[in-house]
């Protein structure tokens, strides 16, 4: 690729440190900077573990003779979460923390299962040499 046939494209991913794959070859993690031909465009694949990957087509602009979107700006979606991974706008804040779903795990109890809570107990606690309170 000439520099002038190409261009760089950014890549910001919620979170952060997610591996990119690129059509080219380029490969990294978030946020990651590659060169791609402004007349062939190319395709991005977002992913981390845990998280729904998102795959990104980055194509020409006439208009702006440039490629399209850029940056490439991902929220990547917890499996947990049964939300897609989406695409944001340029002007969409890139540095807000994504909400972690957590499902509780809960064992069905039997209605003629009685079930008794745990007794707690109770905290002794120590003093060392120097006369500080621990557990």
């Amino acid at each position: 690729m000439n520099p002038v046939g190409s261009q760089n494209v950014m890549v910001k991913s919620v979170p952060p440190e997610a591996s990119v794959r690129v059509s080219n070859g380029a490969v990294g993690q978030t946020p990651f900077v590659f060169r791609a031909s402004r007349k062939e465009g190319c395709t991005v694949i977002v992913s981390k573990p845990g998280f729904r990957p998102l795959v990104v087509g980055v194509t020409s602009s006439p208009s702006t003779f440039g490629l399209k979107p850029n940056p490439v700006l991902v929220r990547l979606s917890p499996f947990a979460s049964g939300q897609p991974s989406v695409l944001l706008s340029e002007d969409s804040p890139i540095d807000e923390a994504v909400p972690v779903v957590k499902k509780e795990m809960r064992t069905p109890v039997s209605p003629s299962r009685k079930v008794t809570p745990a007794k707690s107990q109770p905290v002794q606690r120590r003093v060392n040499a120097q006369g500080t309170e621990f557990l």
